[in-house]
């Protein structure tokens, strides 16, 4: 077993994305169950286990191959949880500081401040228009094709010539973008 284990994380630090993809699948759908044990949306929980296998792969040529890959999975699945969760209470304690500084007259209506919606709204579409147009130029284009003229993959690999997994890609790598730029706004 443990050499199984060996050759499965050698391939792994080689770029094997056979070997990687297999333990995606694999672990995937029990990743994200154990993510939601910790954070309250499946759409975190699914981001936090992409974030840990992106990592992985970022890094697979610092892993030891004498790690338990599952129990490695597992355990940075729950650090990652963590650190939304940590950074969800700093967010948390920023709102409720900024939210004290506005002012309301007798009525209750804020003055002098902006609304807090309205201003982080703003920000929001700001950013999020700041890191679509930062994307590289394919990436972006299949971006806007999926998302804003509301084709599906397979349109847009018969309307730009690539294939599916191509545009799978470049949407995957467009959301994780989008998804660290707007890391500070998890506060739900």
């Amino acid at each position: 077993m443990d050499k199984h284990r060996s050759y499965i994380v050698t391939r792994l630090k080689k770029g094997d994305v056979k070997i990687f993809e297999s333990i995606y699948k694999e672990n995937y759908p029990s990743l994200v169950d154990h993510a939601r044990r910790f954070v309250f949306t499946t759409e975190e929980a699914r981001g936090a286990v992409q974030d840990v296998f992106i990592k992985i792969w970022e890094n697979r040529e610092t892993l030891s191959e004498t790690i338990h890959l599952r129990n490695y999975l597992y355990t940075s699945v729950r650090n990652r949880c963590l650190d939304i969760l940590k950074h969800r209470k700093n967010i948390n304690h920023y709102l409720r500081k900024k939210i004290k500084e506005f002012e309301t007259d007798p009525d209750g209506n804020v003055t002098g401040h902006e609304p807090l919606d309205a201003m982080i709204t703003r920000e929001l579409e700001k950013r999020i228009n700041e890191t679509i147009n930062r994307l590289p130029d394919k990436c972006r284009e299949v971006f806007i094709l999926s998302r804003h003229k509301g084709m599906k993959y397979k349109e847009i690999s018969e309307h730009l010539g690539i294939s599916v997994k191509t545009v799978e890609t470049h949407i995957a790598h467009a959301l994780n973008s989008l998804r660290k730029a707007l890391d500070e706004y998890k506060f739900f």
